[in-house]
């Protein structure tokens, strides 16, 4: 079935003296205490779980098959099949809205990153309008959670990807408007903490209700704590663009793992970060885990990660040295989808029930959405089947189905076992991609970038 027409419901359309729900029945599912248990039978009305039965079938139940899990949730996502977000008008995200749920991503935040901060601000209001007309369902694809803003205020020597051109500390004026974006149009906002300026900036976002996540930093350790005091509560992608872990400054990694106020935000493609440094953080927060996939353009396109030339002012530690490559360049965001992070992780040994929990309650919580993230009765009904080899069979957004391998299949995910390029026939399962375009802008290109978007 392709995405986007007929839309197939896990529970059948109430009628006078239809009294039976249809179930949806798996072998195993994710637990409210992230563990993986089954069989499960559940059901749905009106877009949210009605019923959940552990262990026992109900009368004329299906047999069950496959694991079930809430819809992940992608707080850290740039675009994808060739899509920058933060360079196209949110009108021209249906192809990647509707893909997302083929790799299990029912929820995202559209994240934009450094630029003009007119631009921004205009981006993030289109993006609030757009998402208040076409809500996330099985025919618009994945819903719009709010925009994550990584960006302007950065540190200016952890800056990985970010045009220096567009780096700013804040300032009562970025601090006034930002506090007068709509409510929920603005969901997370990452920035170094040590800039001048900083502190009435978190102050303003945290009273907003946004999230303040700390990244892009070269703030020691008390300078991470002040920030938690302050009312910061996540940091973005743990370990790369940030003051590492050192014996007498533990930087903000080493305070981050300590920090119970900190939900951790992991790249999950273990290409930005090492096995080991994901188990490291496993195991000193395993509940603030935050799995993310930040998807650039090149996701769904490209099976490598790309690089851009460095944006450091200077390098400031051996940490910072082993971000930069020997051709002087930095990673530039992940190609992984949802499913593939998953996929990655647990054959990698990672225990399944975590990553699936760090991936789909986790960010629930951080966001205060309890209804999201979880196989809870009253929870929003996206859900998502795995199957053995942990490739998403079927996605349902709101309790319609939004995606079916077995009408649709996915192509596989590429892994260390399958390099490579996905093939033609693989590709041609996905909504056609447009042209990829960088994942900043390149020389020339800055001044342009200033009007391109259409604040109507």
């Amino acid at each position: 079935m392709p995405i986007g027409t007929a839309m197939m419901t896990m529970s059948s359309t109430s009628t006078p003296g239809d009294t039976q729900p249809q179930w949806i029945a798996a072998e195993s599912a994710l637990t409210p205490d992230g563990k993986l248990n089954g069989p499960v039978w559940i059901s749905q009305r009106d877009g949210r779980i009605a019923d959940v039965r552990w262990g026992e079938a109900p009368p004329d139940a299906p047999e069950p098959s496959g694991v079930l899990s809430p819809g992940l949730i992608d707080l850290q996502c740039n675009g994808g099949l060739g899509l920058t977000l933060g360079r196209t008008e949110p009108q021209q995200w249906e192809p990647w809205r509707s893909w997302l749920p083929q790799g299990g991503v029912t929820s995202v935040a559209p994240t934009l990153t450094s630029g003009p901060f007119d631009t921004l601000l205009a981006q993030i209001e289109a993006t609030y309008r757009y998402a208040a007309r076409h809500r996330g369902s099985a025919a618009t694809g994945a819903r719009l959670l709010g925009v994550h803003l990584e960006g302007p205020f950065l540190s200016p020597v952890r800056l990985g990807a970010h045009k220096a051109r567009w780096r700013r500390d804040p300032t009562a004026t970025h601090v006034d408007a930002l506090a007068g974006l709509p409510a929920g149009s603005l969901a997370i906002c990452t920035l170094a903490p040590e800039l001048p300026g900083a502190d009435p900036l978190i102050a303003a976002l945290c009273q907003a209700g946004v999230v303040v996540s700390i990244g892009h930093s070269n703030a020691t350790a008390e300078e991470t704590h002040r920030a938690a005091d302050a009312g910061a509560s996540m940091v973005t992608h743990l370990g790369n663009a940030q003051r590492g872990l050192h014996h007498r400054e533990p930087g903000v990694v080493g305070a981050a793992l300590v920090d119970d106020r900190l939900t951790l935000g992991l790249i999950g493609d273990l290409t930005h970060i090492h096995a080991e440094f994901l188990e490291l953080a496993r195991r000193a927060a395993p509940g603030r885990c935050l799995l993310v996939t930040d998807a650039v353009a090149q996701a769904g396109i490209d099976a490598e990660a790309p690089r851009v030339p460095s944006q450091h002012a200077f390098v400031a530690d051996e940490a910072a040295t082993a971000e930069v490559g020997s051709d002087d360049t930095v990673l530039a965001g992940g190609v992984r989808t949802g499913a593939q992070v998953v996929a990655g992780l647990v054959a990698a040994g990672f225990d399944a029930g975590w990553v699936l929990n760090a991936f789909t309650r986790t960010p629930a919580q951080l966001l205060g959405r309890d209804d999201l993230g979880t196989l809870e009765v009253g929870g929003l009904a996206d859900l998502v089947r795995w199957s053995p080899d942990w490739t998403v069979t079927e996605t349902w957004i709101g309790g319609a189905l939004a995606f079916s391998g077995d009408a649709n299949p996915a192509p596989a995910a590429p892994t260390a076992t399958t390099p490579g390029r996905p093939s033609a026939e693989e590709m041609a399962r996905w909504p056609a991609p447009v042209a990829p375009e960088p994942a900043h802008p390149q020389p020339g290109e800055d001044d342009a970038w200033e009007t391109a978007f259409d604040t109507g």
